[in-house]
């Protein structure tokens, strides 16, 4: 009952955000320009074929768009696949939700998981009066400045939630397997959190390992695909000019008047509870993980930007996920 009344919550906030020039109807326009994935054989000469323009982009991302084709029966028709894409959003909400939930239980009684999940389903960061607020003129979305739990804007972040949450879980656990197949798959749909992920598992192997020969072959078993899919968006992303580079706080200024005050308000919750229950969590292997992720990703949006016209900070997207 919780999944069907979330699902009639999300699918109308959605519906909302489809029109252009949202997010959602630009990744709508890359699936329409995704080769046939019927015909396999077309599919990977189309994503194999060098990229010339930027149309060309969804080559190394093609997994959001596969997925609104499937969603639409493969139709090419705008309003089917924005409809489709709707219905992904919506699935992809209730599914992060769902996860929530199972990686709760582990820790929580069933009656104390679902209300908590319900919680997190709609968390967002401690907001302001001023300085990054969405309702003050002049100043960029909440969300730029901030680290927010909750994005409903960008479909490629809201698809990979679920997959990120299952992938921390599976990691930890050591599913070697599970967790290599979980990151490959998010790569091809948004590779932010794998990104901030890999050197926290390098460093969760070092630890609990040692950093000799187990610590090395679960790292090659865990990372090894994911390592070649973003090897290959990378290439993409050369052909097309763009790359990244070294520039500390620039894409972050850009929507930050007061950076200390953004990671305060981003981190507030989660940096009470550790402080309160420190005895605890100072024990506690699976929070060090995560805080490590977390700090990687706010790292990398620290110092590194996009070389691309428009926006620059897409190194933000992992603290979100993160």
């Amino acid at each position: 009952m919780a999944c069907l009344a979330l699902g009639a919550a999300f699918h109308p906030l959605f519906d909302a955000l489809k029109r252009p020039p949202g997010d959602i109807a630009a990744h709508v326009r890359m699936a329409q320009a995704l080769p046939d994935p019927l015909e396999p054989g077309a599919l990977v000469a189309a994503l194999l074929r060098p990229a010339r323009s930027e149309e060309h982009r969804y080559r190394a991302l093609p997994g959001f768009q596969l997925l609104v084709l499937a969603a639409a029966g493969f139709s090419r028709r705008l309003p089917t696949l924005l409809a489709a894409a709707i219905v992904v959003l919506t699935a992809a909400a209730v599914a992060k939700f769902a996860v929530s939930v199972h990686a709760l239980e582990r820790e929580l009684r069933f009656q104390a998981a679902l209300p908590l999940a319900l919680v997190l389903t709609f968390l967002a960061p401690i907001t302001l009066p001023w300085g990054g607020h969405p309702l003050v003129a002049g100043r960029s979305p909440v969300h730029l400045g901030q680290v927010s739990g909750l994005i409903i804007h960008n479909p490629t972040t809201i698809a990979v939630f679920p997959l990120s949450i299952l992938l921390f879980v599976k990691s930890w656990q050591e599913r070697l397997v599970a967790s290599s197949l979980l990151a490959a798959g998010q790569c091809l749909i948004k590779p932010n959190f794998v990104l901030a992920w890999m050197p926290a598992f390098v460093l969760m192997q070092g630890w609990r390992h040692g950093w000799g020969r187990a610590a090395a072959r679960n790292c090659v078993l865990a990372l090894g695909l994911p390592v070649l899919v973003l090897a290959f968006q990378y290439r993409i992303s050369s052909e097309l000019g763009q790359g990244f580079s070294f520039a500390p706080l620039l894409a972050w200024r850009e929507h930050s008047p007061n950076i200390p005050l953004s990671v305060l308000r981003s981190i507030a919750f989660p940096a009470l509870f550790a402080a309160v229950y420190w005895q605890r969590i100072r024990r506690d292997g699976e929070l060090w993980f995560a805080w490590a992720i977390l700090a990687v990703a706010t790292l990398q949006y620290a110092l590194l930007v996009v070389d691309r016209p428009g926006y620059r900070g897409d190194w933000s997207w992992g603290r979100y996920l993160a």
